[in-house]
C-alpha cells in the first residue's frame, strides 16, 4: 500500500505530489509523514510541514465507518487517527494527505480556526437566548449546524450518505448535535430517502436536480 502526499504551499497552489510505501513501523500517522518530508524531502534547513487527511479521504474513512457501525459518526480527530486504522475501516482505500509549507498554507489555516473558535463561541451564547427556536432552526437548516460543528457542509455529508441506497433508522450519531433524529429526518428527506420498515430507502429520481439552501453549500 502507498500513501499520496500533496506538497501544497500558500492558497492551496499543489507545489509537487510525491508517493511514499506505508510502513506501519516507521510511517502511521500524520506526525509521521511531517518527519519524513523534513528528512526527506526538504530543499532548506527552515522548511517544516502540517498535514492533515485530504477531504476525499475524510469521505471515504467517515463512510466505511458508518457502515461499519451502522450510524453516522463524524467524531473523529484525524490528527490523531492512524494509518493502519485507517485502511482497516476503509478496506485499504487510496490514502491522500495533504502538507502544507509552515509558513503558507497552514499558518494561514491557525489564524482562520483561532476566528472561527471565537465566532463559534460568540454563536453559542447567541443559542442559550434562543434555544425555544432550536428545533425549527435545525430541522430547516440542518447543514449550517452540521458545519458549525464538525465543519463538513452539504456536499461532503450528501456523499457520505449517497454512497449507499440504505441505511438504518436512526443512525446518526453525533456526539457534538442536539436533536440527532430531527438532523436525521431533515437530510434524508433532502437527500430523497423515505422511510419504510425502521430503514432509509434512496427513492430514484430520473431528472435529479439539487436546490441548496442558503447555509447548505460546503
Amino acid at each position: 500500500m502507498f500513501i499520496n502526499i500533496l506538497i501544497r504551499e500558500e492558497k492551496n497552489v499543489i507545489l509537487d505530489v510525491i508517493k511514499i510505501k506505508y510502513n506501519q513501523k516507521r510511517i502511521n500517522n500524520i506526525y509521521d509523514i511531517e518527519s519524513y518530508l523534513i528528512k526527506n524531502y526538504n530543499n532548506s534547513d527552515n522548511t517544516s510541514y502540517c498535514c492533515e487527511y485530504e477531504v476525499e479521504s475524510k469521505k471515504q474513512y467517515l463512510y466505511y465507518l458508518a457502515k461499519k457501525n451502522k450510524k453516522l459518526i463524524l467524531d473523529t480527530n484525524f490528527e490523531e487517527l492512524l494509518f493502519d486504522d485507517y485502511f482497516k475501516i476503509t478496506k485499504n482505500h487510496t490514502l491522500t494527505i495533504n502538507a502544507f509549507l509552515v509558513g503558507g498554507g497552514c499558518g494561514d489555516m491557525h489564524s482562520i480556526f483561532a476566528i472561527i473558535s471565537l465566532l463559534l463561541t460568540i454563536i453559542d451564547i447567541i443559542k442559550k437566548i434562543i434555544k425555544i427556536f432550536s428545533i425549527f432552526i435545525y430541522y430547516f437548516f440542518p447543514f449550517y449546524f452540521i458545519r458549525r460543528k464538525y465543519g463538513y457542509g452539504r456536499v461532503f455529508i450528501s456523499d457520505i450518505i449517497e454512497w449507499s441506497d440504505e441505511w438504518d433508522y436512526k443512525f446518526f450519531s453525533l456526539n457534538r448535535m442536539k436533536f440527532n433524529s430531527i438532523l436525521e429526518k431533515s437530510i434524508m428527506r433532502k437527500l430523497k430517502y423515505h422511510k419504510k420498515n425502521k430503514k432509509w430507502n434512496k427513492e430514484h429520481d430520473p431528472n435529479p436536480t439539487k436546490s441548496l439552501g442558503k447555509y447548505d453549500s460546503f
